[in-house]
C-alpha cells in the first residue's frame, strides 16, 4: 500500500471515530436567530474559539446534516452536529469567587428587572472569557446567581479597559429588541474620555470608513482606504480643557471596534493611557497624568425596550477622577 492510500485511510477511520463520538444538540427556542458561532461558544465554554471556527470551516459541525458558516443563523429545531472537542480541564473546574469578587460584581449592578440587568462594568474586566482569560463579567454574574435558570446575554460589548454602563438582557425577546433597537440606532450612549493635548470647539463631527486587521496578539482598526470599510461617526463635545489633555463627551452613531479610540488618534488626540493607538511621543506627553489604564468611560446609556423608557448613568469611577484630579494640577 502506498504512502498515500495510507493517509487517505488513516483519515476515513479518524473521521469515522470522530462522528461516533459526535455529539447533537437541538437548538431550543430561546437560541433562535442566534449566530452559529455564538451559540457554540455558549454551549461549549472552555474549547478555544480557533479551535471552533476550524471546526466550522472543515465541515467537523454541521446543521442539519449540512455543511454551515459562522455567521449562519440558526432556526428552533435545528439539529447540530457537534464535535467531541477536548475541554480545558483547568477551566471547567474553576475556583469558586472570591469574597472580592462577589462583592464588586454585586456593587456593579445599577439595575435589574424582568427584562433586563444592566451593570457599571468595572475596568480591566471582560464581558467574556477568552482564550487568555478565564474569567469574564458575564460567567461571574452567572456564578454569582448560580442555582437559578437564569438567562443572561450581553446586549453590546465594552472593551476590557473600558468602564461603565453595559447591559444584559434577561430573557430571548428582550434581547432581540435590544439587538434591532442598536441596529436601528434607538439606543443612545455618551461616553467620557481623556484625551492628549486640546481639541477644537469646532472639530464636532468625526466620520471615518474603519476596517479591522486581525494580527497574532489581537486586532487592530485603521482607516480605510477610499471605497473600503465600513462607515463609523462620532460626535464630540468638549467638556473641559486642562494644560495637556482634554476631557470630552462622545456619542458614537455607529459602534464599530475601538471607534473612538481611532477618531480620536486620527485627530492626533488619542485617548490618555491608549498604548494601541498613541505614539511614543504622545504616551510621553501626558506620563505624568500616571493613567492607570484607557482613559474611556461609558457614562450614560438609554432605551426603549417593550414600551418602557429606561435611561442609565454611571458616575466616573475613582481611577478616572484621579487623572482628571492630576490634570487640574
Amino acid at each position: 500500500m502506498c504512502r498515500a492510500e495510507r493517509q487517505s485511510k488513516s483519515k476515513r477511520a479518524v473521521s469515522a471515530k470522530t462522528l461516533k463520538q459526535a455529539r447533537h444538540i437541538t437548538v431550543n427556542a430561546d437560541d433562535h436567530g442566534r449566530r452559529l458561532d455564538n451559540w457554540l461558544f455558549s454551549c461549549c465554554k472552555n474549547v478555544p474559539k480557533s479551535r471552533v471556527y476550524r471546526s466550522i470551516r472543515r465541515g467537523e459541525v454541521r446543521v442539519d446534516s449540512r455543511r454551515a458558516k459562522a455567521a449562519d443563523k440558526l432556526i428552533a429545531g435545528q439539529d447540530i452536529r457537534v464535535p467531541p472537542w477536548r475541554h480545558n480541564k483547568a477551566a471547567t473546574h474553576s475556583p469558586p469567587l472570591r469574597q472580592e469578587t462577589i462583592e464588586q460584581l454585586q456593587q456593579s449592578i445599577l439595575y435589574e428587572d424582568e427584562h433586563v440587568l444592566v451593570v457599571d462594568k468595572p475596568a480591566g474586566l471582560s464581558v467574556h472569557a477568552g482564550r487568555r482569560r478565564r474569567f469574564g463579567l458575564s460567567e461571574g454574574l452567572l456564578r454569582l446567581r448560580a442555582g437559578h435558570d437564569e438567562y443572561l446575554r450581553p446586549a453590546h460589548r465594552l472593551d476590557r479597559e473600558t468602564s461603565g454602563c453595559l447591559v444584559f438582557a434577561r430573557n430571548k425577546p428582550a434581547l432581540l429588541a435590544l439587538h434591532e433597537a442598536f441596529r436601528q440606532r434607538r439606543v443612545q450612549k455618551r461616553y467620557l474620555a481623556l484625551l492628549t493635548h486640546s481639541w477644537s470647539k469646532d472639530l464636532r463631527r468625526v466620520e471615518l470608513p474603519l476596517s479591522i486587521v486581525r494580527q497574532a496578539d489581537g486586532a487592530k482598526v485603521f482607516v480605510a482606504k477610499d471605497g473600503e470599510g465600513k462607515t463609523s461617526l462620532s460626535l464630540f463635545k468638549l467638556v473641559k480643557q486642562f494644560a495637556d489633555c482634554t476631557l470630552v463627551q462622545i456619542k458614537p452613531l455607529s459602534g464599530r471596534m475601538h471607534q473612538i479610540r481611532v477618531h480620536a488618534a486620527h485627530h492626533r488626540r488619542p485617548l490618555v493611557g491608549d498604548h494601541l493607538y498613541s505614539n511614543t511621543e504622545q504616551f510621553a506627553a501626558v506620563r505624568h497624568l500616571q493613567a492607570p489604564r484607557l482613559c474611556l468611560h461609558a457614562s450614560c446609556i438609554s432605551f426603549a425596550l417593550h414600551g418602557r423608557t429606561y435611561c442609565f448613568v454611571a458616575l466616573l469611577p475613582e481611577d478616572l477622577s484621579k487623572v482628571i484630579e492630576r490634570a487640574m494640577l
